[in-house]
């Protein structure tokens, strides 16, 4: 008899709304709090993300008792967020939130819980035809832990739900049982072991959030993600995924990093190139190689199960697709890219820039103006003669130039890139949305402010 597959299941929170619902059932440290997430289920291949829509917060005239051990709501409130649910098209999950104030180092679920749960998913799975999930997360003081109850043949089943942030910070003071065993950081950086250094620089608290089972995506690994990928595993990052489909080429060996003549001259897939570069650095890291289109079901799926996406391909198409998927699922994402132009063999600029995009944040890279949907039509579109006429008609231009590049500029928006990534868990300086470098006259690194004065958001971030 063939298993039914089993889901990793995720609940992912807009920048600042985790903090919101963390202040909102605190507020009153000695009595049970409840809320409501309205979520979005968003599944890809095992992965199933909910993403937090809303968050319903009960008044003071929806609790019928509240106490340290139990509270009780009335059933005009469950009736108004099960209409509001019915009504939208945005939502199909239910996520209720409830304290246990008198939790600290563990919490669970009582039995209690349990039997409430259980009773109120059978009646969300008949009132909704099935088209309705239902989750449940406790917050200890200083624990949190999520479980979705999913329907299956012989009844329901529970299963974990890990709890996502769009940074570390969010989450601080925060331990989620369901998130991967910590490492231990002592035999990381004890003495002269490989972080020791890093514990130095960033501290503690940083390290274990780095090297705390965090999956970090590159996509496109070549001069910028292979030198991204080389930063993460030097700074503490164990879990990468790495996704490109392209080959190696001599072409290639001016800026690629781990990888070797030999293995260009043969097409290596260049993850499997940089994947075993990185085992070189530390054989305690666990890659992960998808040789395919970003538009497979396999690299699609890399995307929703993880924490952040460094996005470094070299095409609009691409970067469109990724950031859209990245959006959906609430994954925060930092792009990377750069620009040589050369005029009459002449260097006219040498630049770059990093682009923080997370949910929450109400900009993304179609609205400051990054994507040329032009570009990102002929790179798509499958009929070679569109994609010809798109050319010759002038909507796309220098479509089989090939760009100049160094590794000199790869490394440093590739470095600009992981020390922004780090800085998102360690929270020392303010988020800089739009990162810019130039090499032309001088060497410059300044913000860019003007590209977001009109960035409101889009159908896509605001979606």
């Amino acid at each position: 008899m063939r298993r039914s597959q089993k889901h990793n299941f995720h609940l992912r929170f807009r920048h600042g709304d985790f903090g919101k619902l963390r202040d909102y059932l605190f507020a009153d440290p000695h009595n049970e709090s409840f809320a409501l997430l309205l979520t979005e289920k968003q599944i890809q291949g095992k992965v199933v993300n909910l993403v937090v829509r809303d968050i319903v917060y009960p008044g003071q005239g929806d609790y019928l008792s509240r106490s340290r051990t139990r509270l009780d709501l009335k059933k005009e409130f469950i009736h108004r967020c099960l209409s509001e649910l019915q009504e939208r098209y945005d939502v199909n999950c239910l996520v209720d939130v409830h304290t246990h104030p008198f939790a600290a180092g563990r919490v669970n679920f009582s039995g209690l819980d349990d039997a409430d749960e259980l009773s109120f998913a059978t009646f969300i799975d008949k009132t909704f035809g099935g088209r309705t999930n239902y989750a449940s997360v406790v917050f200890g003081r200083d624990v949190v832990r999520g479980r979705v109850w999913e329907r299956t043949k012989s009844g329901f089943r529970k299963q974990p739900l890990r709890i996502h942030t769009q940074t570390a910070p969010e989450m601080s003071h925060f331990l989620d049982e369901n998130a991967p065993a910590a490492v231990n950081l002592d035999t990381l950086t004890a003495g002269d072991a490989i972080y020791n250094r890093g514990l130095l620089a960033l501290g503690r608290e940083t390290m274990q959030a780095i090297t705390g089972g965090r999956r970090i995506t590159i996509v496109g690994v070549g001069g910028l993600g292979s030198v991204m990928a080389e930063h993460l595993v030097h700074m503490g990052f164990l879990d990468i995924s790495l996704i490109d489909h392209d080959k190696l080429e001599i072409s290639n060996m001016n800026r690629i990093v781990g990888a070797t003549f030999l293995q260009a001259k043969h097409g290596v897939k260049k993850v499997a190139a940089v994947a075993g570069h990185l085992h070189r650095i530390n054989p305690g890291v666990k890659v992960r190689v998808c040789p395919e289109p970003i538009e497979s079901r396999s690299a699609l799926e890399l995307l929703a199960a993880s924490d952040w996406i460094l996005l470094a391909t070299d095409n609009h198409a691409s970067r469109y697709l990724v950031q859209k998927t990245a959006l959906k699922h609430f994954i925060p994402m930092i792009s990377a890219g750069v620009n040589i132009t050369v005029d009459n063999q002449l260097v006219k600029d040498i630049s770059g820039e990093v682009i923080t995009v997370r949910a929450g944040d109400g900009f993304c890279l179609n609205c400051i103006g990054r994507l040329n949907y032009a570009q990102i039509a002929q790179a798509s579109n499958h009929d070679p003669e569109i994609r010809r006429q798109l050319v010759s008609r002038g909507y796309v231009s220098g479509a089989e130039i090939k760009e100049p590049a160094v590794k000199t500029l790869n490394t440093m928006l590739a470095t600009l890139a992981v020390d922004t990534l780090v800085e998102q868990f360690a929270g020392n300086r303010p988020q800089i949305p739009i990162l810019v470098y130039e090499n032309n006259s001088c060497k410059c690194i300044y913000q860019d402010r003007e590209s977001l004065k009109d960035a409101t958001g889009c159908v896509l971030c605001q979606g």
